[in-house]
């Protein structure tokens, strides 16, 4: 492990699309800001697994607006990593160095027992980083380790790189970066529009008031209804999708359906609504939620 030069970029370093990693600063959190359960549940293309990973906004390094707070749960394996996509994000790895650089504090100094890169579902293999031992507890400090050629091949969908923490601590991390090369360029930061956009390509979600409007439609007939939902940008495959409290406004009414069908693409979905009453075949509806907590979401997930 070695401590990376950290000042502002200069000339020596290249500018755009370093980070391989997506929402790499923790900014934007879709789900829910907080979550005990396995799976990318808080902050967008994380998945977590046996601890307790919350949004933090007060225990934060310098320049970030959030880290990942991690409370192990005192069981199981607790493990944070993300799925880098490949060929579309992590085509150009094969045979080069990466390194990983991220933000890290605890009270613990031996809290990050593990870094890993993982061929993810392949048998490019999986390149152990070590424990990641802090220099000093409860203060911030930057991390950096070199795979030094880790893949000769990779067959699978994607490259996970993995964090495994001790059973007891309690984490802060933030600031994630990982790029082809030796060295720890400073952190690339991007704007939220563009950190979203392409959180988007896995998992997008609209809703979460009643004045939200998901898409317009028209209906086919009196009972039936079709809403044609384009996505904010195209998902990385046809997605699957939850939704609750969907209802659909009809002149000055609101109608209630009984059954729902859904048609989704990579880039858009079609929502079919069903046994309803008392439509106008041919005139337009709008769908929206029906309450506060309402919402449709549509996960192209790794």
């Amino acid at each position: 492990m070695s401590r990376a030069y950290d000042n502002a970029a200069d000339g020596r370093f290249p500018s755009g699309r370093r980070n391989l990693i997506i929402n790499g600063a923790y900014t934007v959190w879709q789900r829910s800001t907080t979550s005990s359960s396995n799976g990318v549940n808080t902050a967008d293309r994380w998945q977590q697994n046996d601890a307790t990973f919350t949004q933090e906004t007060s225990i934060i390094p310098d320049n970030f607006q959030y880290s990942m707070k991690v409370v192990a749960n005192g069981s199981g394996t607790p493990l944070l990593l993300q799925k880098i996509e490949r060929p579309q994000v992590c085509g150009h790895i094969l045979n080069q160095s990466i390194t990983v650089s991220f933000y890290a504090r605890s009270s613990n100094v031996n809290a990050i027992t593990k870094l890993e890169l993982n061929d993810e579902g392949g048998s490019g293999g999986r390149p152990d980083g070590g424990a990641q031992t802090l220099s000093a507890a409860d203060t911030w400090e930057r991390i950096t380790h070199t795979f030094t050629a880790p893949f000769s091949s990779l067959t699978g969908n994607s490259v996970a790189v993995i964090l495994t923490f001790a059973t007891s601590a309690t984490v802060y991390i933030s600031g994630f970066q990982v790029e082809v090369g030796t060295v720890a360029t400073p952190f690339e930061h991007r704007s939220y529009g563009e950190e979203l956009a392409l959180c988007q390509r896995y998992y997008w979600k609209a809703g979460l008031k009643v004045i939200s409007a998901v898409a317009s439609g028209k209906a086919n007939n009196t009972t039936d209804a079709n809403f044609y939902i384009p996505y904010p940008v195209p998902m990385r495959s046809a997605p699957t999708s939850t939704f609750s409290g969907m209802v659909i406004d009809f002149a000055t009414s609101t109608v209630s359906y009984s059954s729902v069908n859904l048609f989704a693409s990579s880039t858009a979905c079609l929502y079919n609504a069903t046994g309803a009453s008392g439509l106008t075949s041919g005139h337009g509806l709008l769908l929206r939620c029906g309450s506060d907590t309402d919402f449709i979401d549509f996960s192209a997930e790794l």
